[in-house]
């Protein structure tokens, strides 16, 4: 079972009222009497299967989180140009050198998260059309994501690559490896990327349950409305902040 679905299986009900967030995620073995996170369709008779196309919403925020990676402000994301740039900012953010261990080891978890991501692009595309670039520009991210929640309308019946991509991103994130994301590693986060948002508010926003982390049941929740909520207020479009910053 992915690392998705095993958590959401887990349900934790009591903890999600308390976040102010949904119940179950519609997975299979979820009591039926609970609430799914499903589509809205917005005149009754939407197909997913055929007619699906990201709202405007949805556009909004993914192109905020696009923005967010493409540090250069180029238009494209590229590993070695946009996440190295992130990481050599790690670097200095903690002390570490380029034959450090626990810097050596720190890339490799953003080199996993890389991957997922280009993965993504390369699997909306024809194998024989396919452009092995290392690159992503921003029509080929909106145009991966619409494809990869057209045919689902709950997180855990996404693709594979979406559901490596998301605890991927939390292991990226947590620096020390303890295993939670503290408001360290996310300032540590914006930092990296050259964001200048208001990380402790956003943080504040995302740690529903005030413990002082963001747990992975409450990332997987966050993942879910960011990727599928059309509820402004939901706590989860703050995952790559202000969505201010995203034009399209």
């Amino acid at each position: 079972m992915s690392f998705v679905g095993s958590v959401l299986l887990r349900g934790q009900v009591g903890r999600l009222a308390a976040c102010g967030c949904r119940s179950s995620v519609g997975v299979t073995g979820i009591a039926p009497a609970l609430p799914s996170f499903s589509h809205q369709p917005l005149d009754g008779r939407r197909n997913y299967a055929t007619d699906f196309k990201l709202t405007a919403f949805q556009k909004q925020k993914l192109v905020n989180c696009f923005e967010f990676y493409d540090v250069n402000k180029d238009g494209v994301i590229r590993f070695e140009d946009d996440f190295q740039a992130a990481l050599n900012r790690y670097i200095d953010l903690n002390g570490w050198t380029e034959e450090s261990p626990a810097y050596m080891g720190y890339r490799v978890r953003w080199t996993a998260f890389w991957q997922d991501l280009y993965f993504g692009k390369l699997s909306r595309m024809d194998p024989k059309q396919r452009k092995d670039n290392n690159e992503i520009t921003r029509e080929e991210f909106l145009a991966m994501w619409e494809r990869a929640l057209k045919d689902s309308a709950e997180l855990a019946k996404t693709p594979g690559w979406v559901q490596q991509l998301i605890p991927d991103l939390y292991k990226a994130i947590d620096v020390d490896g303890d295993g939670s994301l503290k408001l360290k590693d996310y300032e540590n986060l914006f930092k990296a990327f050259g964001r200048l948002d208001n990380v402790e508010q956003i943080f504040d926003r995302l740690d529903a349950n005030k413990d002082g982390q963001i747990s992975r049941t409450e990332w997987i929740l966050h993942f879910q409305d960011y990727l599928f909520s059309e509820d402004r207020d939901r706590r989860g479009n703050l995952i790559w902040g202000s969505l201010g910053h995203g034009s399209w």
